[in-house]
């Protein structure tokens, strides 16, 4: 234990001691504390003992100050006007020793009883547990600062055009360069873009994850390699371009950690490479990369304004903040826009902090799976308050007796209160296991998008936490019980039987703690049911091709090879007759984005429409694909054709359209004839509209169909393309196929993305999937605990009603009419409850209407048929009470009472 321990305790008990009356500190203080102080020095001599030590002060403190406190009011309004006079109050026992007693004697109780310890232990782990396990998660995700110097300084800068529907789109390569000039907000600002290279080690050639950066993009992070050095600015012009910074994991993965690995020539995409440092480990910002590369741009910058491509981090000054900077930015765009009209008309500018913008997508869900587990640990604390009162009823002679010899109403509950924290403690230690094998599930049902994975785990903010929460619920479900078990009246206790001489006390708080439980269950369950049904309907979705035994994978030829747009095109000419070849394809085709993945959207207009403004000018998901596409994928044609090998460069140019464009521009007209002109591809327009195609999801299957068009790859050229092919053998057989095809017409060459688009449908609703599981992990393990409240409640109930129900039956009572006695007892409660949490439920599911997919956060089918289930679970808890009560023999239950 470190020097610093024993002061810093000694100062934080002097702070404690202020929450006592003046009175007390002056009569006691100086004792208290000499007593605190012995009891931690000696404490220190033992493994946790300091803390084992604050425990029983807290615990102690909990349970005298507020006590002292009430005594002084009850003395100052029973003789109004004069102070009370603590000077001849009794001296008040050393509350530190008296603690350890009740600590020891606590223990002494609960092992003489495993049954009741292990339930109560078991059911407060698991509350403890599910709560550790979330929060571990949400410290790592959300709480824990980001490693980047002054995380609150860094922001993501996006362009955003309102009127399109676009709140945030990538930047043009020209005004991130205006931006870089003319603002006067940022101290640094930097621009990256996603892509991929083909590295060829001493193996197979590896297609790897790279981001094309500007050098200031460290400077924004301020990340400071651990090797080396990062991109200096005269490397992002052409030509100097010839550097790489390499990821740590691609570092250890490829290079064995080995710092010589600095300086040496790697090839990518068959140009020669020099590595010139490693980052560090976990990088904030794209976290999945390999490698970084320098950001070139190898054309006229200031007449790109129309392509948005490029992700823009800035740090702001020191003297900024957001909102400020947020206007100084939208000043600057409204700028733009004046100057530019016919590319930046409607466009502005939206500042992100950085933390919001790597979070925010997944804020909600924790904070709902956080809520969620809340509610799991009060379900929980009622169960176990339950089963404290039912003790403590149990318990009536012998607190009588210690109250006959002597012990105060405090004293009596301080001792019970003991035993709850020291359950609440028990139940703590037992739940970080559950919460070690919780995370673990947690982390296997990662649907892949959850941020900053590499933070989360069990650590001393967690433990701490952890600790809190215990200490907290043995207070919330021990205050209770300590009051209504230290309420015994001496000549009902001393009486022969104690607890069962009189009314059972803490019978309508029991009854109070089921009906909470019953609503706090119903809510989770409301919850789940309605993520539930929101995830059957996301199934349910067509996602317009049919995704069996459809295996894709991308291909992206290096301009270094193939410079022209015809050599890109003979190659995947080459590429196509190739997969036609082989046996296990039962067809084949060739697109630059398959449905589910993404895909460009670009400009175009309808020949013989008036012109409209530049903002209103259309735009549409853009896809090249070849002849067989169509009927590869299952997308059905609904008018006219698809492309045939008569599509050729030399032939008029033809263009294929969605149902959705149809809809949006020839309601009332035959698209089939009409021409379009479209901006992408490298198309020779106008093209003729020779076919429609049903919509597809391109983005999410939640996502209402976008306009797209097509146009047929013997006419337009993209360099970096998706193979598909439907296959009539394994999946895994077939994707090695595609793999050979590949490498048979460029052996240099790696494919990359490799999936069947059932995985990628799969990972379409990997989200809505982890929600749904997760909450309904929680309604379950709820719906249990209130299953386990019901029966504990009822049983008690019936034992301490065995005279009544043996009257009953030696007069005559109906066995049939005793379970329903019981039954209905059950039910009535179970029926409160479900009416408080469905008033209750009603209010809350609007906080995950964000998450729900085709289903009303108050959908009456979900509430009818959860009110239904819990009625349920609470008739089939009490059925086995209620059987038991039926079966007693009169004459035995009136012989023991």
């Amino acid at each position: 234990m470190g020097r610093w321990a024993l002061p810093l305790s000694r100062g934080a008990y002097r702070i404690l001691l202020a929450a006592y009356p003046p009175e007390i500190r002056r009569l006691h203080g100086s004792e208290m504390r000499e007593a605190f102080a012995a009891v931690c020095r000696e404490s220190t001599r033992h493994r946790g003992g300091l803390i084992a030590c604050w425990v029983s002060t807290l615990k102690d403190f909990i349970g005298t100050a507020p006590a002292e406190w009430l005594d002084l009011f009850r003395e100052r309004f029973a003789r109004p006007g004069n102070r009370p006079q603590c000077t001849n109050r009794p001296r008040r026992e050393n509350m530190i020793g008296g603690s350890w007693s009740d600590l020891q004697y606590a223990v002494r109780q609960l092992v003489k009883h495993p049954g009741f310890t292990a339930v109560a232990v078991l059911t407060l782990a698991l509350g403890i547990g599910a709560n550790t396990a979330i929060f571990s998660v949400v410290n790592g995700v959300l709480l824990r600062p980001l490693a980047v110097r002054h995380p609150g300084m860094v922001v993501m800068v996006w362009e955003s055009n309102p009127s399109r529907g676009w709140d945030f789109f990538t930047a043009s390569p020209a005004n991130y360069v205006d931006w870089v000039e003319q603002n006067e907000v940022f101290d640094h600002i930097g621009a990256y873009n996603g892509g991929s290279q083909t590295f060829n080690g001493d193996g197979e050639p590896e297609r790897v994850d790279a981001t094309f950066a500007a050098a200031s993009v460290f400077e924004v992070l301020g990340v400071a390699p651990i090797i080396g050095r990062t991109f200096l600015a005269d490397e992002n012009q052409p030509g100097n371009d010839g550097v790489a910074v390499l990821s740590h994991r691609f570092w250890q993965a490829r290079f064995g950690g080995d710092p010589n690995a600095v300086g040496q020539s790697i090839l990518l995409d068959g140009a020669a490479v020099e590595i010139v440092g490693v980052l560090p480990p976990n990088p904030v910002v794209q976290p999945d990369t390999d490698l970084w590369r320098p950001l070139v741009f190898d054309f006229d910058v200031s007449q790109s304004r129309g392509g948005h491509y490029l992700r823009v981090i800035a740090r702001m000054k020191d003297s900024g903040s957001l909102e400020r900077s947020d206007a100084a930015m939208k000043v600057l765009a409204r700028s733009l826009e004046q100057r530019y009209p016919g590319s930046n008309e409607g466009w502005t500018i939206r500042l992100v902090g950085l933390h919001e913008q790597i979070v925010g997508n997944v804020r909600t869900a924790l904070v709902v799976l956080l809520g969620a587990v809340g509610v799991v640990l009060l379900i929980a604390c009622a169960n176990v308050a339950n089963l404290l009162l039912a003790r403590a009823s149990s318990r009536q002679q012998e607190i009588a007796v210690r109250g006959a010899l002597g012990a105060s109403r405090m004293r009596l509950m301080r001792q019970l209160f003991t035993e709850s924290v020291v359950l609440a403690m028990a139940g703590g230690v037992a739940g970080v296991g559950f919460a070690v094998v919780g995370l673990r599930l947690l982390l296997v049902l990662n649907p892949g998008d959850l941020p900053r994975v590499e933070n989360i785990g069990i650590d001393f903010v967690v433990l701490f936490f952890t600790l809190g929460i215990a200490v907290t619920t043995g207070a919330v479900f021990g205050l209770v019980p300590a009051i209504q078990g230290s309420r015994a009246d001496l000549q009902t206790g001393l009486a022969s039987g104690g607890a069962r001489a009189g009314r059972s006390p803490g019978r309508a708080t029991r009854s109070v703690l089921l009906v909470g439980q019953v609503a706090l269950a119903l809510v989770l369950a409301t919850g789940s049911g309605l993520l539930l049904r929101s995830f059957r309907a996301l199934q349910d979705v067509d996602p317009g091709f049919d995704p069996a035994q459809l295996v894709s994978m991308r291909v992206s030829p290096p301009s270094s090879r193939y410079p022209q747009d015809d050599h890109v095109r003979a190659f995947y000419d080459r590429v196509q007759e190739r997969l036609a070849a082989i046996p296990v394809f039962s067809s084949t085709g060739i697109t630059t984005a398959v449905p589910l993945f993404g895909s460009l959207r670009f400009s175009f207009e309808i020949v013989g429409r008036p012109p409209v403004a530049n903002n209103d000018v259309p735009s549409g998901l853009f896809r090249i694909v070849t002849d067989d596409y169509f009927s590869t994928m299952g997308i059905p044609v609904m008018q006219g054709r698809a492309f045939t090998s008569a599509d050729h460069a030399g032939s008029p140019s033809v263009i294929v359209v969605n149902q959705s464009l149809v809809r949006a521009h020839f309601r009332d007209e035959e698209p089939l004839g009409q021409f379009m002109e479209v901006g992408s591809g490298n198309a020779n327009c106008p093209c003729e509209i020779v076919g429609v195609v049903g919509d597809v999801k391109q983005n999410g299957l939640a996502d209402e169909p976008l306009q797209g068009y097509y146009l047929p790859a013997g006419q337009a050229t993209w360099r970096s393309r998706v193979l598909v092919a439907r296959t009539t053998v394994e999946p895994s057989m077939a994707m090695a196929a595609m793999r050979e095809a590949v490498g048979s017409v460029d052996s240099d060459l790696a494919g990359y993305n490799v999936q069947t688009m059932e995985e990628r449908l799969a990972e379409a609703v990997a989200q809505p999937r982890f929600n749904t599981v997760m909450l309904g992990i929680f309604a379950a393990v709820a719906l249990t605990l209130a299953m386990v409240g019901v029966f504990g409640v009822m049983s008690y109930n019936v034992s301490q009603r065995m005279h009544e129900i043996g009257v009953r039956l030696a007069l005559g009572a109906d066995r049939g009419r005793i379970t329903r006695l019981v039954v209905g007892r059950a039910l009535a409660l179970a029926g409160m409850g479900v009416a408080i949490g469905m008033a209750v439920a009603s209010g809350t599911t609007r906080f995950i209407s964000g998450m729900l997919f085709g289903v009303d956060p108050g959908d009456p089918f979900t509430f009818g048929i959860v009110a239904l289930l819990l009625a349920a679970v609470a008739g089939v808890a009490a059925y086995i009470p209620a059987r038991r009560a039926a079966k007693v023999d009169p004459m035995m239950a009136l012989r023991r009472e």
